[in-house]
């Protein structure tokens, strides 16, 4: 074994050390512009040590690139530092994305990005009725869905589970629309806070006929349904004993009181519940204040139904009301936003709902906008005439109370009696000639 410096054959100016099983070692003399210099190649393999040399006297010659061994060492060790550091930031850049596909979901962007400012937009009512539809009807069905995966076959999926437990077209596009304007939220938000661009909304690949909204509501109670319903609330202490439900906490005075306007006025329950003392007092009629469609429409206060409910209404307070005092109040002593649990829950044990033309059948389902439809279903079987049946449901054309032209059947009879008297005296002419 030698420790010398020997020449490699067939490269002139590379020499090695042989330190056997240890390998050999390298180095590379040469004369450029009449100035010896020595590169201490170190370890390496022959065929390396070729590669380096032949390398160096490339960039010699052409003045370009690491002129010694250091230089082109140091290079090497930069370029490494940099393939280091990129292969780093692959590495923490690919976790990021699975992190980010992970926790990308429909229910964790509705967490921590949409629902917190969403609320500070909106009545809380509203926002309540939102929150509602997100974590009953989305969240079970796509919350754990990347927004980037989301399909329209999930979206079908969403809204065929609503319409399965009997939903009405209404909640459905609602459900349709609480997840859309999440996803157009989420797409804005991604393409300014993460310069990623998710696709058009999934949910348009489905079928526009899932979505429109038939509003052509046909159920009304019949005249002994709705004594049911009313002797129901009224004595709705017997009723909560009955079905063995607590009575702490209930009451079914504003239900009841309700219910007796809306089926004998066909005020909308929002309208009820801004009545005001100072509109029913002493008069004959009230009326609506802020109506839907802006046509003016009320109650007959002097039917004898709603003069004695009103009445034991205020013997029930402790002091005269003031005029701007609302005649239903909820237990916090505030407008009431929506329609008291204790109708819906005499509707239920009631079973109107169970009916076979009803079950399932959103058109059919009795709710308490049921009683407007009650009241107009009433007033048409009596044959009052549609036009004022749109006086005074507050309709704002025809084509609204048309719904409720089948329900009298005079209209139908007196064109078929017109035609038969018609055909009479024209056969009777004949039978002369």
């Amino acid at each position: 074994m030698s420790q010398k410096w020997e020449p490699l054959a067939g490269v002139s100016a590379l020499f090695y050390r042989d330190y056997g099983q240890d390998g050999k070692t390298w180095m590379f003399r040469q004369m450029v512009n009449g100035t010896r210099i020595t590169d201490y190649l170190g370890a390496m393999s022959q065929e390396r040590a070729i590669v380096v040399v032949s390398q160096l006297r490339e960039n010699r010659k052409l003045g370009a690139g690491p002129q010694t061994w250091a230089e082109m060492e140091g290079v090497a060790q930069e370029e490494a530092k940099a393939d280091k550091i990129k292969e780093e930031q692959e590495r923490k850049r690919l976790l990021a994305a699975d992190e980010f596909t992970r926790s990308n979901t429909i229910e964790n962007y509705w967490i921590n990005v949409y629902w917190p400012e969403r609320q500070k937009d909106g009545s809380a009512h509203n926002n309540k009725s939102i929150s509602g539809i997100f974590e009953n009807w989305i969240r079970p069905v796509v919350g754990n869905i990347p927004l980037q995966e989301l399909t329209y076959i999930d979206v079908n999926k969403m809204l065929d589970r609503a319409r399965e437990e009997g939903l009405s077209q209404k909640t459905q596009r609602n459900i349709y629309v609480t997840l859309q304007a999440l996803w157009n939220d989420a797409k804005m938000y991604h393409s300014v806070k993460r310069n990623m661009e998710l696709p058009m909304f999934p949910g348009k690949g489905v079928k526009k006929d899932r979505l429109r909204i038939n509003n052509k509501k046909t159920c009304f109670l019949d005249t002994e349904e709705a004594k049911l319903m009313l002797e129901t609330l009224r004595n709705w202490r017997e009723f909560y004993k009955q079905h063995k439900m607590a009575i702490k906490g209930q009451s079914a005075n504003d239900a009841y009181g309700m219910a007796v306007v809306a089926l004998f006025s066909g005020l909308r329950f929002g309208d009820i519940a801004s009545l005001t003392w100072g509109e029913v007092a002493n008069k004959e009629q009230a009326y609506a204040r802020n109506p839907k469609g802006g046509r003016a429409y009320g109650i007959h206060l002097n039917i004898s139904i709603i003069r004695e409910m009103l009445a034991e209404r205020k013997k029930r307070l402790h002091e005269e009301p003031k005029p701007d005092e609302l005649v239903f109040k909820n237990a916090r002593g505030e407008k009431w936003v929506s329609v008291p649990q204790i109708y819906k829950t005499v509707i239920q044990k009631l079973g109107f709902n169970e009916v076979p033309r009803r079950y399932k059948n959103p058109a059919q389902k009795i709710d308490f906008h049921a009683l407007r439809h009650t009241f107009a279903s009433w007033l048409a079987m009596q044959s009052v005439s549609l036009y004022t049946i749109m006086k005074l449901m507050g309709h704002q054309s025809l084509a609204m109370t048309e719904r409720y032209a089948d329900l009298d059947p005079t209209l139908t009879k007196a064109c078929v009696e017109k035609m038969y008297w018609n055909f009479s005296d024209l056969t009777e002419k004949e039978g002369d000639e």
